[in-house]
């Protein structure tokens, strides 16, 4: 009984503690607060019962005049415009900040797609002359991902052998209703900007570009950089000279990185045991319940 009248007590102690503190902090707010009247030119007065009177500011023909600041006298301001045709005549000039030079950035755009950094003339610097040229023509479809387990787009080919120093041209069709592209990396970026060639196509579109690879035996990366479409089979390998080794997961070349597993872990051995004991536990049952 003790101990609920000290639980009592103490609560009607922290309550009278609280309304207390929030009666001065009340007062506090209403007796403390700052009065910036005086520093706005009114009386407190004003502040409450007269708006502030701007108009004499606002007076007709006597509005603030930045004429001075504008390098023009006040009749400038008020009667003549300002006068742009010295920079107008001169043009700004936005070369230096542009920031990037797209003058050898070679590029063509259509509704069908595009072609990037196509090159059919310029030799990289450590190829003295032209050696050979190819042509390769590519499709794309989900149809050319049917031979390979784990895929769901692909390209016809998926190995391309070139001598150094070679043009390549390269016709590109997408068999497919969405868009497709055939991007080659780890060339000259003196040559190709980003070190890329890029091939796109749109649903049921063909498009054409040529590049001339270098003098060094290298395996090129080539796929299809929309999300996924690598990762789903798009992926090939250009081969210059000797190679460099063969890239990972070429479909029908190279095997998966993390091919999908469809066997039961253990294999068959695994697959037999889990069979016994279940054989052996569906026995048991059936004798429980016919007892």
């Amino acid at each position: 009984m003790n101990f609920f009248r000290r639980l009592s007590l103490f609560s009607v102690c922290l309550i009278a503690l609280l309304h207390g503190s929030l009666s001065f902090a009340e007062e506090g707010a209403g007796e403390g607060a700052v009065d910036h009247s005086e520093h706005m030119g009114h009386t407190k007065q004003d502040v409450s019962d007269s708006p502030m009177d701007h108009s004499q500011h606002m007076a007709q023909g006597e509005g603030m005049d930045h004429s001075e600041h504008m390098g023009h006298t006040k009749q400038n301001a008020s009667d003549s415009p300002m006068d742009h045709s010295q920079h107008m005549a001169e043009g700004m000039d936005h070369s230096q900040h542009a920031g990037h030079d797209h003058s050898d950035h070679k590029m063509t755009l259509d509704a069908e797609g595009m072609v990037m950094n196509w090159n059919d003339e310029q030799l990289p610097n450590d190829c003295q002359s032209l050696n050979k040229e190819y042509q390769f023509t590519v499709k794309a479809g989900v149809k050319y991902a049917e031979p390979f387990n784990d895929t769901v787009f692909g390209f016809d080919q998926h190995e391309f052998y070139v001598e150094p120093c070679s043009k390549v041209t390269v016709t590109f069709i997408n068999e497919d209703e969405i868009r497709h592209q055939w991007m080659m990396h780890g060339l000259p970026k003196y040559i190709y900007q980003q070190g890329m060639f890029h091939l796109e196509a749109a649903g049921g579109a063909t498009k054409v570009g040529t590049f001339i690879v270098p003098s060094g035996d290298k395996t090129y990366l080539v796929h299809c950089d929309i999300a996924q479409h690598m990762e789903n089979g798009m992926k090939s390998q250009l081969v210059v000279g000797k190679g460099s080794g063969d890239l990972t997961s070429i479909p029908g070349v190279t095997g998966s990185i993390w091919p999908d597993q469809y066997a039961v872990p253990g294999g068959p051995p695994a697959l037999l045991a889990v069979l016994f004991f279940g054989f052996i536990f569906a026995f048991s049952l059936v004798r429980k319940l016919g007892a």
